[in-house]
């Protein structure tokens, strides 16, 4: 997961977009926010979370298609309690403030950032 800061960042970044300034709907603060913190997530996960050392190309894809999902999924969350529940952005921030760092952590550690299994960086170097 990302160090404590960056965790509580990521979320606040919305909030700021959409209360403090007014100059976003939730849903578009929502996909600025996001857009924003995906490099340095991305930088942060490779070198300290996973301390991956492997090839970036493949893993950068696979990382970009898991934030485009989540982007997805979060904008979903926000739209469904704004607009279908007609309740605070808040809510929907604060609940994916639960579930993505869940879904990317677990997707991360499963698929972007896999080793190769030892018996396999045999054969692929021979």
């Amino acid at each position: 997961m990302l160090p404590y800061h960056l965790d509580t960042a990521l979320p606040l970044s919305p909030v700021a977009l959409v209360a403090w300034a007014g100059l976003l709907s939730p849903e578009a603060a929502n996909v600025v926010s996001f857009i924003l913190w995906t490099l340095i997530s991305y930088v942060v996960h490779r070198e300290f979370t996973f301390r991956f050392d492997g090839d970036y190309g493949g893993p950068a894809a696979r990382f970009m298609f898991i934030f485009i999902l989540k982007l997805f999924a979060s904008v979903a969350v926000i739209w469904l309690i704004t607009r279908c529940f007609q309740s605070s952005y808040l809510i929907g921030v604060l609940l994916n403030w639960v579930v993505t760092p869940l879904i990317s952590y677990l997707a991360m550690k499963l698929w972007v950032f896999q080793r190769a299994l030892p018996h396999l960086e045999r054969v692929i170097s021979v």
